[in-house]
């Protein structure tokens, strides 16, 4: 706690608390706009200064984070020289928003961890990286407690909403969304697997040139098992 100390020798009452929001109408002191093509965030602030970043990770969740980030920063004056010199350090650990080309293939690694806002946002991020052909890879949410077959139901109003083409299903509690998936008609493929060898060959099978691929799933589900299998795979796709 000693090294802490310093950081909050700053006076802080309500004349120096920052407001942040992607949505003008809070009339927030910082304003975020994102640009998913060239993954860029534009912040304005009160006195007409903008700021524009290149973003190490890609996604409108991942910005929503940085815009945070960038208001604390600023509360302590750090420079937008500084935060750039900063970014450019930075490494995504593994399986946290990745993305990787192989050949005329995209594939997003997002294994480490998963819960129902995660999920939505990777959805969002794999519809937003393509117009043609999506598949998504989804494992079990794990820990959720007594809802969880409730929170994997509603994740089909994303998959709805995002038109993801190709739903590719593992684990028990993933059943519950195979079931929803059913009841509401929906119109994209989805299948449940009981093995994940059973669902790396389906996939290899049904992977054409120019599809985006999404890996997600608890940490305990070992998601990264199909990332590895199917890598060799599409190098030569």
């Amino acid at each position: 706690m000693k090294t802490l100390k310093p950081v909050f020798k700053k006076n802080i009452s309500s004349k120096n608390i920052i407001h942040f929001s992607f949505n003008k109408k809070n009339h927030s002191t910082l304003t975020g706009k994102y640009f998913f093509n060239k993954n860029k965030i534009k912040i304005s602030a009160p006195n007409k200064k903008q700021f524009t970043f290149n973003l190490p990770l890609m996604g409108t969740h991942n910005a929503h984070n940085f815009l945070g980030a960038f208001a604390l920063l600023r509360f302590f004056d750090l420079t937008q020289e500084q935060i750039e010199r900063g970014l450019k350090t930075f490494l995504p650990p593994e399986g946290r928003s990745q993305i990787i080309k192989l050949n005329r293939n995209i594939v997003i690694l997002d294994y480490y961890n998963a819960n129902p806002d995660s999920m939505k946002a990777a959805l969002e991020l794999l519809s937003n990286t393509t117009k043609k052909e999506s598949f998504a890879c989804l494992g079990d949410m794990l820990e959720l407690g007594s809802k969880e077959l409730i929170y994997h139901q509603n994740l089909s109003t994303w998959i709805k909403k995002f038109k993801i083409n190709n739903i590719f299903l593992y684990g028990e509690l993933m059943k519950a969304l195979q079931q929803k998936l059913k009841q509401i008609k929906y119109k994209g493929m989805y299948e449940h697997f009981s093995s994940q060898e059973a669902l790396t060959n389906k996939l290899l099978s049904s992977i054409k040139s120019d599809s985006v691929i999404l890996i997600k799933g608890s940490h305990g589900m070992k998601m990264e098992n199909i990332w590895h299998k199917i890598k060799k795979s599409l190098k030569n796709k």
